[in-house]
């Protein structure tokens, strides 16, 4: 979908549609980025029949760099070798200095020896989900698609991955001919994408304790218009 890079290279970032051979990888982010299981089950459980789905996955791509041998070399545990090199890698190379490039307000540069085969390159680093729910109103029913869970991995947070992960997440979702994309999560976070608090609107989730968190945007004009009532998940997100 999206790819960034800069003429000096390093790695760039590159958002796609999930393929059967990225589960595992987004399983190990999920795990990984939350506190406990049930995302990840909820995501195995609601894959293969959720209609419509959008499935994104934030994908590294190496071009070429040259980083400290002792970042390169550096051990990571047995069975996460990928994961533990982006580990490793994020928490010792330094910002790239004086004004950053294009690419560097997404991703912070990680890179290889430059007679190395870059290690990072087709590493999944971050995973989005958005799948249907109902909007009840009495007796009258609408539908619009629910986003969650996002994850990136923890080494590899706070650096514009799951921005960019909404971004073509939200622009997908309107590619397939949804309206309007709801969302339980953070105030500070999501109004930056246009959300806004949906109860203002007269919609809800469960009951008013998850009115400060819950947040709805249209992806066209007018598609909140009188749309009201509770919004109702696929029933595996009950669990979490």
């Amino acid at each position: 979908m999206t790819l960034e890079s800069s003429a000096a290279g390093d790695l760039a970032l590159k958002i796609r549609p999930e393929e059967p051979r990225d589960h595992a990888a987004v399983r190990e982010i999920n795990l990984r980025a939350f506190e406990t299981n049930l995302e990840a089950d909820l995501v195995d459980a609601v894959r293969p029949t959720a209609q419509p789905l959008v499935s994104l996955v934030a994908e590294l791509a190496c071009i070429s760099h040259q980083l400290p041998a002792t970042a390169v070399d550096a051990p990571h545990p047995a069975g996460f070798s990928r994961f533990g090199v982006l580990d490793v890698l994020s928490s010792t190379t330094p910002r790239p200095s004086g004004r950053k490039p294009r690419w560097a307000r997404h991703l912070v540069a990680l890179a290889t020896k430059p007679s190395e085969k870059c290690r990072l390159d087709g590493a999944v680093v971050g995973h989005i989900f958005f799948t249907p729910v109902t909007v009840r109103d009495g007796e009258t029913t609408s539908r619009a698609i629910g986003l969650g869970p996002m994850a990136v991995l923890p080494g590899l947070q706070r650096r514009a991955i799951g921005s960019r992960l909404v971004e073509a997440g939200l622009e997908a979702c309107r590619e397939l001919g949804e309206h309007a994309v709801v969302v339980l999560g953070y105030a500070d976070y999501y109004p930056r994408f246009g959300f806004r608090p949906a109860a203002e609107l007269g919609l809800h989730y469960r009951g008013p304790d998850f009115d400060p968190f819950f947040f709805v945007t249209e992806l066209e004009n007018g598609a909140l218009e009188g749309l009201r009532g509770m919004v109702e998940y696929l029933p595996e997100f009950e669990s979490v």
